[in-house]
């Protein structure tokens, strides 16, 4: 199965277009921004990505991450961190063979 990353927190999608265009991997971006989520969008279909990226906008509480392999998250600590929601999507995430990847 190839790697498919996630982006949790996506903003305008250049670590998603990233990942396609270096790694080959299909992207999924989430953010809660409609309006820059349509510019990551435009960005896509300019460089004729569309069908390796698709970007979400989703609380990052309620996205599914069943379709990830790598997850690259850029929010405040405070959105991951124990005994948050998110914290246990993680951790079963990880446990479950997943990568993490977090930059604050």
């Amino acid at each position: 199965k190839s790697d498919t990353f996630m982006d949790l927190g996506c903003g305008d999608g250049r670590m998603c277009i990233s990942a396609v265009l270096k790694y080959g991997v299909k992207s999924i971006g989430v953010d809660l921004d409609e309006t820059i989520l349509m510019s990551a969008r435009k960005t896509a279909e300019t460089l004729d990505l569309q069908e390796r990226v698709e970007f979400i906008c989703e609380d990052l509480n309620a996205i599914d991450l069943s379709d990830a392999t790598i997850i690259y998250i850029c929010v405040p600590p405070e959105v991951y961190e124990h005994g948050t929601p998110m914290h246990k999507k993680l951790l079963h995430f990880l446990i479950d063979g997943g990568k993490v990847i977090t930059f604050d």
